[in-house]
């Protein structure tokens, strides 16, 4: 199966009676509802498509977002997908990686086809993935008069849920947080402070090469006044030396953190509390919400849209394979390798273009 064939499917809002006029043009940030949840699934799906009659019209005018999702179901099975994802545009807080999380679990089950992978607290089939042998279940549900989702859901029987807590804490989240509602205006409010930048991940074995190509991305960014911002994981980093300020604040003061403030440059130095080093989400989300997007070196096994760097002449284990359950966040390889899996594109180390060629990328994917 070929990830990049899910239909991607943004349920844009109904008749919003409780918002007052369609909330899926209302804005968190600089995006409304709608193209926040739109640039959400781009990353993943090939195909990316608005339910509602100005794009993918309902079979069932008007009733409900299970209607909705029975249209979805039969454009994917039009078109030879496999799944569909679905994400309401009032789940604001619904990241990329989230659905990464979401595609594995589906793709682990016996029969993805056939089954939907979906939060658990409760369960959430507004952001979920769907497999094309759901319609004729969901057809039957609507026909019997059903309209909610999570009602016909349990029903159904056929979901493969997942730990919301798991899929909050990728992104700094609690569970309840993840799930944020909106339902009217007064909910904008906390969504904006639960909302993260696209991430995007540069992966690979040790001296791949990893930092050569974050740079070039970065000042390709740059470049085009993309406020991009950066992270970098490795082991054993040691940042202030003895007999630096900061380094006796810390040893001699006992401070947990220390902040460096001048003109022109700024540096934060400290440990970690006694849960232990944050995941990526939780970093940026504390020290780098304010980036456009966000480019971080390493966190291979993480659930981030990921560009693979592979070094010539290696026989490192490829990180992306078209069977493994987290395929669909690979976007494109640097270097030659791996299975060739259709819809990610080769970029040759050499080339003069690299970094123009991944921030091309980066935007059409991420930021479009």
């Amino acid at each position: 199966m070929n990830d990049r064939a899910l239909l991607g499917v943004v349920l844009a809002g109904g008749e919003s009676r409780r918002f007052g006029h369609p909330k899926g043009e209302a804005r968190v940030g600089r995006l409304t509802l709608v193209e926040r949840a739109s640039r959400t699934l781009r990353p993943l799906c090939a195909e990316v498509r608005r339910s509602g009659p100005d794009d993918m019209p309902d079979l069932r005018p008007g009733e409900g977002p299970l209607a909705g999702i029975e249209s979805a179901l039969a454009r994917a099975a039009s078109t030879g997908a496999d799944g569909v994802v679905v994400l309401a545009c009032d789940l604001p807080a619904v990241h990329t990686a989230t659905l990464v999380r979401l595609i594995e679990r589906w793709r682990e089950a016996a029969d993805p086809r056939n089954t939907v992978a979906a939060p658990d607290l409760p369960l959430q089939p507004l952001a979920a993935v769907w497999g094309v042998g759901m319609l004729p279940a969901v057809t039957a549900a609507l026909d019997r008069g059903e309209r909610s989702a999570r009602d016909a859901a349990r029903d159904l029987g056929h979901f493969a849920a997942i730990d919301a807590e798991r899929l909050a804490g990728d992104v700094g989240l609690a569970a309840p947080q993840l799930l944020h509602n909106v339902n009217t205006p007064d909910d904008l409010a906390p969504a904006r402070d639960l909302v993260l930048p696209p991430i995007v991940t540069v992966v690979g074995w040790k001296d791949s090469g990893k930092t050569t190509v974050t740079t070039a991305l970065l000042r390709a960014l740059a470049d085009r006044g993309i406020r991009a911002e950066a992270a970098k994981h490795g082991h054993g980093f040691r940042f202030d030396g003895e007999g630096t300020d900061s380094r006796r604040f810390r040893s001699e003061g006992r401070a947990a953190r220390v902040v460096l403030a001048g003109p022109d440059e700024m540096a934060v130095f400290g440990g970690w509390d006694e849960r232990g080093e944050p995941g990526l989400g939780g970093l940026v989300r504390r020290w780098l919400h304010d980036a456009e997007v966000v480019v971080a070196e390493g966190w291979k096994a993480g659930p981030w849209p990921a560009i693979e760097v592979r070094a010539p002449g290696r026989s490192d284990a490829p990180l992306h394979r078209s069977d493994a359950p987290d395929a669909a966040r690979f976007l494109a390889v640097v270097g030659e390798g791996g299975d060739g899996r259709p819809g990610v594109p080769r970029i040759s180390r050499d080339s003069a273009a690299i970094g123009s060629t991944l921030a091309d990328l980066v935007e059409r994917r991420l930021l479009s």
